[in-house]
């Protein structure tokens, strides 16, 4: 446990290091990078989150017996999943300009190479798929693996976060406060090119992200009641945490005043808020059995 202690302690002050360095951009005297010679800082932001999630998930998985070896046959085909999927999600939700643009859906763009653009109800989807395959591998250690993703999947997505600020997209509205975050030009959405500082929804949603991840490690190495229960907790928990930061972000309203997402969140949290009281109160012999032994 020490070791889990020290990691999460590692993964928050590698969170400040990284805010306390983006802070010094946000009153725009200075020119926001994209790229670190090569390689483009969203997709380095994209990676350091898959490397502390995966592992946290070799320290926490082995606490509840799930073995290294299982957690990285799962990485290996989660991981890729994750990622078409993630893609595919954006692409999906972007569909018009995709089909203008039909090249930059793989990163070919008139700039060059560039992949930018990611959805994270895309990676849910995906990983739901990829559980779907390793029931017939596994059997109910599935749902095992399926509480240790959710138990991660915030780290990357905390740390992913910073990728949208060094590409200046997913900004709040127009705003005065203390913190606000200047947006070059170029990078202002129509009908916003006289407003120079937004809010940093990027931070908004990695902080509540982070947040929630150590909140979920604790209560999947102490508080977890039946198989299955930490992915319904990350599904409620993150839709919590993306109706919040929809108030702030820039999105044509569609129903009631509210986002797009933020419906999306609320259906998502009545349904596993049922699934799970029904689960508690009938359902906890659907997840006790024997496992398969892994291949």
């Amino acid at each position: 446990m020490r070791k889990i202690r020290l990691f999460y302690s590692f993964l928050w002050l590698v969170f400040i290091l990284l805010s306390a360095y983006v802070f010094t951009f946000f009153p725009g005297t200075k020119t926001i990078p994209n790229k670190l010679g090569p390689f483009q800082l969203y997709a380095i932001m994209i990676t350091m989150g898959a490397i502390f999630a995966y592992l946290a998930a070799l320290l926490l998985g082995p606490v509840k017996g799930i073995e290294e070896e299982l957690i990285d046959k799962f990485a290996l085909v989660a991981i890729p999943f994750g990622l078409v999927g993630a893609r595919l999600g954006f692409v999906l939700q972007n569909a018009e300009y995709y089909q203008n643009h039909p090249l930059e859906v793989i990163g070919i763009t008139p700039d060059g190479f560039g992949l930018s653009g990611l959805s994270i109800h895309g990676v849910i989807v995906a990983g739901v798929l990829c559980l779907l395959l390793f029931y017939g591998w596994v059997g109910l250690r599935t749902l095992d693996l399926g509480d240790l993703g959710a138990t991660i999947l915030l780290i990357g997505q905390a740390f992913g976060r910073f990728g949208n600020f060094f590409n200046q997209e997913l900004y709040g509205y127009p705003t005065s406060v203390p913190w606000k975050m200047f947006i070059d030009p170029a990078h202002r959405l129509a009908g916003y090119y006289d407003q120079a500082f937004y809010h940093p929804t990027f931070f908004y949603e990695g902080f509540l992200c982070l947040l929630g991840a150590t909140i979920l490690a604790y209560r999947f190495l102490h508080k977890r009641r039946f198989r299955g229960q930490i992915v319904l907790e990350y599904l409620m928990l993150y839709s919590l945490i993306r109706f919040v930061v929809e108030f702030f972000r820039i999105e044509p309203p569609s129903l009631w005043g509210l986002h797009t997402a933020q419906l999306l969140s609320l259906v998502i949290i009545v349904l596993c808020g049922i699934m799970y009281v029904l689960t508690l109160r009938f359902g906890q012999k659907l997840f006790v059995g024997e496992a398969r032994q892994t291949p």
